[in-house]
């Protein structure tokens, strides 16, 4: 058992003198306790590790009940809950289902991203060479600029130019890789949402594309 795997139920049990472990006294302290367990389930479980809660999917909920909807985690309001998240009748209790020991490993390198989407998607990474269901296509490079003067050999100083200053090719944004996603993953998402999970892990200077298939 690890450090932070704690059982307050247990420990109210195991803390009462022998004589005092009566079920009236042991639900009594464990119903005091219990929003402890509440935060020590949500922080040092399911934020560290991961929330092992299904996929929202149209139905009835009880109050307390727990759903991923587009990778937040939900818990319902109420009892008899047919909403959709992220309706009132829901609360957020994660912004995110993965688990921050599995998010602090993820990066901009191809291989790990495509374990990432995949795993953010719920869709299947296989390792090479075998090819994932979300997997990245690398793109070549584009020389994209402009010329100091509009004649060739022109003379460019300081503060003068024998030709004017100019340009031949319009600057227009490069993208640098490619997400190719199959078509029926990505009817359940947008642009800004894949967009939105992997700005975070690859350089600034980056560009990507979509391709479904």
């Amino acid at each position: 058992m690890g450090l932070y795997n704690i059982n307050f139920n247990s420990k109210v049990v195991e803390l009462l003198p022998v004589d005092k472990r009566q079920a009236i006294n042991v639900r009594w302290l464990q119903s005091l306790i219990s929003p402890i367990q509440y935060l020590r389930d949500k922080y040092l479980g399911d934020y560290k590790t991961g929330s092992p809660y299904s996929q929202w999917a149209a139905g009835t909920y009880a109050k307390g009940a727990r759903v991923i909807y587009k990778q937040i985690v939900y818990e319902s309001l109420i009892d008899n809950n047919t909403d959709q998240p992220p309706l009132s009748s829901w609360s957020v209790y994660l912004p995110s289902f993965l688990g921050v020991d599995s998010r602090v490993l993820f990066n901009g390198q191809k291989l790990v991203l495509e374990y990432a989407l995949n795993q953010r998607f719920f869709s299947n990474f296989r390792q090479p060479p075998a090819v994932s269901d979300i997997y990245i296509t690398n793109l070549p490079s584009s020389l994209v600029g402009f010329n100091i003067g509009e004649t060739i050999g022109s003379d460019v100083g300081q503060t003068m130019s024998s030709s004017t200053i100019g340009y031949s090719y319009p600057f227009i944004q490069v993208n640098n890789f490619q997400i190719n996603i199959p078509t029926s993953i990505y009817a359940t998402t947008n642009f800004q949402e894949v967009s939105d999970f992997i700005l975070r892990f690859i350089p600034a200077s980056l560009n990507f594309t979509i391709q479904t298939y």
